[in-house]
């Protein structure tokens, strides 16, 4: 049987996310993780360890406006999206090398029809 583990929101509670993933590497269990962006520095260490996986998670992890809970509802411009993700994309290639999946994970798992677009566009 296998099993896959996913954290998300990596940057937010630091203490607790070394702690989780702490028991992964312990128990050479493969793990991913979703590391927003914006907090990228306060990703931990074990973000970078072999048995890890590192996805993009939104860019800030903060709604687009306060009509819905969504970073990328269909108001955001294409233009903006594909800015974010070129941005995002070399941060995690420098930051997390060969851990780093080219892959998206969208805040609160809500996506519009254009930032679908926009992330198919970027490859």
């Amino acid at each position: 049987m296998k099993i896959s583990f996913r954290i998300d929101d990596l940057g937010i509670d630091l203490e607790n996310a070394e702690r989780l993933l702490a028991l992964f590497i312990n128990r050479k269990l493969k793990y991913s993780v979703g590391v927003i962006p914006k907090l990228i520095h306060n990703a931990p260490q074990s973000s970078k360890h072999p048995l890890c996986k590192v996805w993009i998670h939104g860019f800030s992890h903060s709604p687009y406006s306060s009509l819905e809970k969504s970073e990328y509802p269909e108001a955001k411009s294409s233009s903006d999206i594909v800015e974010e993700l070129h941005v995002s994309s070399n941060l995690f290639q420098e930051e997390f090398k060969n851990n780093f999946v080219k892959g998206f994970i969208p805040p609160w798992n809500r996506i519009s029809g254009n930032a679908l677009t926009a992330i198919e566009n970027t490859g």
